[in-house]
């Protein structure tokens, strides 16, 4: 397992290769596959004193008994590791993103109130099809990181960021694991 952090607005990024095995990667491949994915409407806000702006994008929340399918346990051992154990297991949803979709930054929390946990699920990913995690400092883009099959991304939820979109001509739709990790109140 390879972990290089990244800081952004003073918060650490952890990238993760190696994380999962190559069945693991297959087989959570082609569960995604598998999902019924359901295009929903969404808010969204770069602030958190904004707002909210509304969207839609495909995404398939993962119900409980689905959860032993997904490498959570791995996500879940990455998180004490990189972050220490006081981060609680929350929702977790799978995105679904479609070649020339929209995508907005966003946060997911109020910082060190929730950890994100993204792992791409694709068991193959070119780099010309695009499709990077971007993160942003105010206007400016910071870092992008690229999709990797089963590479796994840790930040602080309050981290503005956006979700790649693939490009046009690509054949396949990027998918990844988002598991958000709640702190003590």
């Amino acid at each position: 397992m390879n972990v290089i952090q990244h800081i952004v607005e003073n918060s650490p990024v952890h990238v993760v290769d190696g994380a999962l095995d190559a069945a693991d990667l297959q087989r959570t491949h082609a569960l995604c596959r598998m999902l019924p994915f359901t295009r929903v409407r969404y808010g969204y806000r770069a602030d958190s004193s904004v707002p909210l702006n509304f969207d839609y994008q495909w995404i398939h929340p993962v119900a409980q008994d689905e959860r032993a399918l997904l490498p959570l346990i791995t996500l879940q051992s990455l998180v004490n590791e990189l972050a220490g154990e006081q981060w609680s297991p929350g929702r977790v949803h799978i995105n679904c993103i479609t070649p020339g979709e929209r995508r907005h930054k966003h946060i997911d929390g109020a910082k060190g109130r929730v950890l994100v946990a993204v792992c791409f699920a694709n068991s193959e990913w070119k780099s010309e099809w695009s499709g990077d995690l971007v993160f942003f400092d105010g206007d400016d883009e910071v870092l992008r990181i690229p999709p990797m099959p089963g590479r796994v991304v840790v930040f602080d939820g309050s981290l503005v960021h956006r979700g790649g979109v693939p490009v046009d001509d690509c054949p396949e739709v990027r998918y990844a694991i988002a598991h958000k990790f709640l702190g003590a109140a």
